[in-house]
């Protein structure tokens, strides 16, 4: 790993910086190079929040703003003009890329969607929500075989990821719910952050190789949370855990084969928080991460953003980023050439090279 004297840059492409109010971003996705959107939520100093997303359709050079109906909370799209905005109250569908949208199912505790093409979908949620539909989203049926597959009590496991690589080969990740040991964050009370352990009850994961119709499940990580995940082939994964102890000041990049069951660090990054990672379409890679405030790795202030590219885990480099990026949360998109991220915060940063 080495910083970048020279290169790629990561600069400011939007920043919601209107007084008294902050845009907070659910989720990013860019389904081409001219076409992104953030959707979210303003949450105003007075007031209530509301629904808000923007919009580039001439790759970040211009930005608009749209009002949802829902508040979001992911997004999916097959193609350019084809998509699924999951909300708090349920699932909507655009085929004219995001221009309109329209209500295909309500529901609650929905997380994400995943369609292989434009009838065939996958939706993951709450308390062992795991779903399938043949038509678009409007009819959903119910994958108990599935759910079941995880032991824990129903109401403590989330399905978090639902991704296939083609037709056949999917994966569903799964998180059984744990407690504290005691009930203050842990930022509030940082003498005891060496002594407890992450809050959750371990990571299962679900692989189909036949198009979704049987799954087998099994863990990928006792005891520990997970971060994030990104799926970069059929039989490999990329897992993000929170460390076992807040006091440990560093990430890792697992990865894990699906044929063989196995796991491998790949990756470590000392005085930072691994937040998202992606692989692009040409191969290439990106890892997005916070600096540690403090003394602990999950403090609730925003850190500096930082962002790593390359071909491969060996020939990572930091490149340099805007000097007023600051998040808690990073989300990266890639479209053929093209890296966006954006920040919990209301930035969008454009990879821009020499």
């Amino acid at each position: 790993m080495s910083s970048a004297d020279s290169g790629p840059t990561w600069q400011r492409s939007f920043f919601f910086d209107e007084a008294k109010a902050d845009f907070s971003i659910a989720d990013f996705a860019c389904p081409s190079a001219t076409f992104c959107i953030a959707a979210g939520a303003i949450e105003q100093n007075t007031g209530t929040p509301y629904p808000h997303a923007i919009i580039t359709r001439d790759g970040g050079a211009h930005w608009s703003s749209s009002r949802p109906a829902e508040f979001p909370v992911s997004l999916f799209f097959l193609n350019d003009t084809t998509g699924w905005m999951v909300t708090e109250h349920g699932i909507w569908n655009t085929v004219d890329a995001a221009a309109t949208w329209k209500k295909v199912q309500s529901g609650r505790g929905y997380f994400h969607v995943f369609f292989t093409d434009a009838q065939h979908g996958w939706l993951v949620g709450d308390k062992r929500l795991f779903e399938q539909t043949a038509d678009g989203g409007a009819h959903w049926s119910a994958l108990p075989d599935v759910a079941n597959a995880v032991a824990a009590a129903p109401a403590e496991v989330a399905f978090e990821y639902v991704h296939f690589s083609d037709p056949h080969h999917g994966i569903a990740l799964a998180e059984a719910g744990g407690h504290r040991d005691r009930g203050l964050p842990v930022w509030m009370d940082p003498e005891s952050a060496q002594y407890r352990r992450a809050s959750n009850g371990g990571v299962c994961a679900c692989q189909s190789s036949d198009g979704g119709h049987s799954w087998n499940c099994g863990s990928v990580g006792s005891y520990r949370k997970l971060i994030t995940a990104a799926f970069p082939a059929a039989n490999r994964g990329w897992l993000v855990f929170e460390p076992e102890s807040p006091s440990e000041l560093f990430s890792e990049v697992i990865e894990r084969n699906w044929s063989a069951w196995e796991s491998t660090t790949v990756w470590h990054l000392d005085g930072a928080r691994i937040l998202d990672l992606s692989a692009g379409a040409d191969g290439s890679l990106a890892i997005a991460a916070v600096q540690i405030q403090g003394k602990l790795i999950d403090s609730p202030l925003p850190g500096k953003v930082r962002i790593f590219t390359g071909g491969d885990f060996a020939s990572l480099r930091e490149d340099p980023v805007d000097y007023r990026a600051v998040a808690r949360r990073i989300m990266l998109a890639n479209a053929g050439p093209e890296w966006f991220a954006a920040t919990d915060t209301g930035m969008i940063l454009h990879r821009i090279k020499p």
